[in-house]
């Protein structure tokens, strides 16, 4: 599903300064793999997601996703893979307070020019296969908990229904028992077949899934559980 070949990412603070993220990160991903990424602060995680979801490019290296090797893509074509293959967790559930559930759930592909109609009850069916009821739908984001909060934001992510779906510290500021609810929603549509990337710094969650790497200073390597 997804390969890093030799994969290298490189930020430039000034014309003489730079500081290397990653440092030829080789990885591999097979459909269906729910994988964890751990790594102390500051050690590339967030930058190997970037680059995995298409959010970012390397600076040297290929990244394969679904077959396709995606160094020499304009940023169209990088913009509608990562559409049609990817869905996103945030660390932060970002939803837009103004905004009734299912219009956060429904926006990116409101924005898309998707028609309401088509989206709605289909909206409504993920909200409950979250975990979640009807009557949420026409809640206010500051109406609901953090770990509520958590799976609209997951909804949002699967309403297109990508076979890849990246989550970027999405159990950072809940509660054990609320983490633990949602790491096994993830395994249910893991049981699906969509291929899940979770990075995360809680070493006991990160074992919940088939594989498990670590980034340490820009290096991965793969850790057996």
């Amino acid at each position: 599903m997804i390969t890093f070949e030799g994969v290298n990412k490189e930020y430039w603070l000034n014309r003489k300064r730079s500081i290397k993220a990653l440092k030829n990160v080789n990885f591999n991903v097979n459909e269906g793999e729910f994988i964890s990424i751990i790594g102390p602060s500051g050690s590339g995680k967030s930058t190997f997601l970037a680059l995995a979801s298409l959010l970012d490019k390397q600076t040297s290296g290929e990244i394969v996703i679904d077959g396709k090797k995606t160094s020499h893509l304009n940023d169209g074509e990088r913009t509608n893979l990562r559409y049609n293959l990817c869905g996103f967790i945030f660390q932060f559930a970002s939803l837009l307070p103004a905004l009734p559930v299912i219009d956060n759930i429904m926006l990116p592909l409101l924005l898309r020019g998707e028609k309401r109609s088509l989206l709605e009850k289909k909206a409504k069916n993920i909200l409950i296969q979250v975990g979640l009821t009807e009557e949420h739908a026409s809640h206010l984001p500051y109406q609901l908990s953090g770990g509520e909060q958590r799976r609209v934001a997951v909804a949002r992510a699967l309403l297109k229904d990508p076979p890849l779906l990246f989550a970027d510290e999405p159990t950072s500021a809940l509660d054990e028992d609320t983490a633990r609810d949602l790491i096994h929603l993830f395994h249910k549509i893991n049981d699906r077949g969509t291929t899940i990337i979770m990075v995360t710094h809680d070493k006991d969650l990160a074992q919940e899934g088939t594989g498990l790497y670590e980034i340490k200073a820009g290096k991965l390597t793969s850790i057996m559980v």
